[in-house]
């Protein structure tokens, strides 16, 4: 039986026929000549073998259908290499040109080729911050900001925020393949590498629901990064079901549970859930810390993420070592700045809740930010310049809701925000003037000082009229806040003043009086607040608040004797008020603080010297000696291993700031304090006091 030879494949890909419009039929038995170049539109639809003459085709004419030709779109002529690479150098010249990299083919003159002139090596700050050039991509609670020619010019889909995270949830299954993810996050907060659980550490319903309510009781009126209605709802649903959360949302759970604990006392920790607030706040800290790593927080582009990393370091200001939380907060600002939070989402077309909601993060973030640099002597990192994110509106929570869709009207008087609103606009008006650092004093511009003055004084009087006169005394936020402001603008105005005793040391009488009056106006306002029972409840916030420069002053002015202060003995009555109000001060082993209180051993020797030694030392001395006793002591001895990431309970001391001990922490010595003296003060940089007290920068505010 011979086999059947297969059948050549059948090509699907047409084949292009020439034209046969002049040929003619072969003979009048033969079959018709195509007269057609393409097949009919029917049998191309059905697939079927079409004879190209008519119309009609012989295939349609048997069927009976309707034939008619028509003509296939040309095809795309190939472009040649070259011309593909002169367009593309076209394009990449005309965005070059367009952001400023490359020159025009006319020579601009200097003035227009910079927005601001240059001189001396410094940059003038503008009055308006540069306009947006940024583009934001926001979708599925996530959020872009783009201000690069190489990113704004891709396609939207090939930016999607949330495109880098779609598979993230299936590449975390294995634990090595979400360490190769983002090994990062887990280094810098030195916890496992991988994914972990954290179901089994969620506390039970009731807890949670108390937790909150502590936080949005004494946390969230200081803060305001959350909705209130909206938080509350988050916490019923996740701490019902642990399980189901997300990984945003199990950061922002365990940040505000962590920020609960932070806010009560022991005896509050133990009433609400039964357990020791030192073992409870180790829990919650870790597991804030695994939440965070879970959710890669240094890739994120999620603005809850941001929003818990924001409350974690809130909480763990007074726990962490100036120079590691300055790294902290860096790291938060630059996660802001790639969601876009400096841009004001007005601009880029948000809806009016996430606008808010955007407005009130930044605002708490800036000035945490500037707080941070401070402490470490350094400038903040983010220049005024760069940003426009408005103030939050003045409302209250129920003003706002994630629907609305036209902006809240702003209320007048006192508000939820009343708070944040007065610390957001003396955080502005500090960063917008630059000159609280008083070197006009040394320079001999009276003009400049006068200038300020009165800024001061239109800061002070718009505060007034705008908050303080609708505040009640006796509600304990409000009381707060105009605590805040009257503390604020006292301390601006010593700032200004204090480098005028280095100008050349010529301070009259009347200039030293003046001083210590406004350094002990500031001091009582900060015992009036530390001794309100009524603002207890704020006690975590109170506690990070230290105005060195008026302590300083005080304690420098009572060094010199009876005779340099009116009111001797009830001044040192305050001092003691102000280490009662402040019992971390002779526990902590940060070298500000043993400078400060070798300063004040000083000055208590020298009342003792001159009133007799038979007078009574009193509690807070002795506890000052015995804390420098041990600290004496303990250098002598080898240095425990140190993690700066671990917060330390109340109980144990506070670990020496690795950056300020050593050679440079063992230069704090009595000569040293012997050395204060407002002829030798430059206030540039806070960590100049470990060598030398005279030096201690503040900010407009430190609230």
């Amino acid at each position: 039986m011979s086999s059947v030879a297969p059948l050549p494949p059948i090509h699907t890909r047409p084949i292009a026929i020439a034209p046969a419009g002049n040929m003619q039929p072969v003979g009048n038995g033969g079959l018709a000549t195509p007269s057609m170049p393409y097949t009919c539109v029917t049998c191309a639809k059905r697939k079927v073998k079409c004879d190209k003459t008519g119309p009609p085709c012989s295939t349609c004419l048997k069927g009976r259908h309707q034939c008619h030709y028509e003509a296939p779109a040309p095809r795309k002529r190939k472009r040649k290499a070259v011309d593909d690479v002169h367009e593309r150098l076209e394009q990449y010249e005309s965005l070059l040109k367009q952001h400023g990299l490359i020159q025009e083919s006319h020579q601009a003159s200097p003035e227009k080729e910079t927005p601001y002139h240059v001189s001396n090596g410094h940059s003038t700050s503008r009055s308006t911050p540069e306009p947006s050039t940024g583009r934001l991509l926001a979708g599925r609670g996530k959020s872009r900001y783009l201000d690069s020619a190489l990113w704004q010019n891709l396609v939207e889909e090939e930016l999607n925020p949330s495109s880098e995270e779609e598979d993230e949830t299936e590449n975390l299954q294995a634990a090595a393949t979400s360490c190769a993810l983002d090994p990062v996050s887990a280094a810098m907060f030195g916890s496992s590498s991988s994914a972990q659980s954290l179901v089994e550490l969620h506390p039970i319903y009731e807890d949670a629901l108390k937790l909150w309510e502590i936080f949005a009781s004494r946390v969230e009126p200081i803060t305001r990064t959350f909705h209130v209605a909206s938080g509350l709802a988050i916490v019923k649903r996740a701490a019902s079901n642990p399980s189901s959360v997300s990984k945003a949302t199990e950061c922002l759970l365990f940040a505000t549970y962590h920020f609960a604990v932070v806010a009560m006392t022991e005896d509050e920790c133990m009433e609400v859930t039964g357990r020791p607030r030192a073992r409870l706040r180790s829990r919650f800290h870790d597991a804030t810390r695994q939440a965070l790593i879970n959710a890669h927080f240094l890739r994120t582009t999620d603005t809850v993420v941001l929003q818990a990393y924001v409350l974690f370091l809130l909480a763990v200001r007074n726990s962490y070592d100036p120079h590691t939380f300055w790294i902290l907060t860096g790291i938060a600002t630059r996660i802001a700045q790639r969601i876009g939070l400096h841009r004001d989402g007005e601009q880029l077309g948000l809806k009016p809740f996430n606008v808010e909601m955007r407005r009130r993060l930044f605002w708490q973030l800036f000035p945490l930010d500037g707080m941070a640099a401070q402490l470490c002597g350094v400038r903040i990192s983010v220049p005024y310049e760069t940003w426009d994110t408005k103030k939050p509106l003045n409302v209250n929570d129920e003003d706002l809701y994630p629907d609305m869709v036209e902006p809240p009207i702003e209320r007048q008087g006192a508000t939820d925000m009343i708070f944040c609103l007065v610390r957001s606009q003396l955080n502005d008006f500090h960063h917008k003037t630059h000159t609280y650092l008083g070197e006009s004093w040394e320079t001999g511009d009276l003009t400049t000082i006068e200038r300020v003055e009165a800024e001061i004084a239109e800061l002070e009087s718009d505060i007034e009229s705008r908050f303080v006169r609708h505040c009640d005394f006796f509600e304990p936020l409000q009381c707060l806040t105009i605590a805040m402001a009257k503390s604020a603008t006292s301390g601006a105005r010593l700032r200004l003043r204090l480098p005028r005793g280095k100008a050349g040391g010529e301070m009259s009488v009347d200039e030293h009086r003046n001083l210590f009056r406004m350094a002990m106006k500031i001091l009582d306002y900060k015992i009036a607040v530390r001794t309100n029972p009524a603002l207890e409840i704020y006690s975590w916030h109170l506690q990070a608040l230290n105005q060195w420069e008026p302590l300083i002053w005080v304690l420098n002015e009572l060094r010199k004797g009876p005779t340099a202060v009116a009111d001797y003995q009830g001044t040192w009555t305050k001092i003691e008020l102000i280490y009662a109000c402040h019992p971390e001060f002779t526990t902590r082993k940060r070298a500000l603080n043993v400078a400060v209180n070798k300063l004040t051993l000083k000055a208590y020797e020298n009342r003792a010297n001159a009133e007799g030694h038979s007078m009574a030392e009193p509690s807070f001395i002795a506890d000052l000696r015995s804390s420098l006793d041990k600290r004496e002591g303990s250098r002598t001895q080898p240095m425990p291993p140190y993690n700066p990431w671990e917060p330390q309970s109340e109980e144990l001391p506070m670990p020496i700031d690795p950056a300020l001990a050593g050679d440079g922490d063992a230069t704090i010595t009595n000569a040293t304090v012997d050395g204060f003296s407002p002829n030798g003060i430059d206030w540039m940089f806070w960590d100049q006091l470990i060598r030398d007290p005279d030096s201690l920068p503040m900010s407009a505010t430190n609230l």
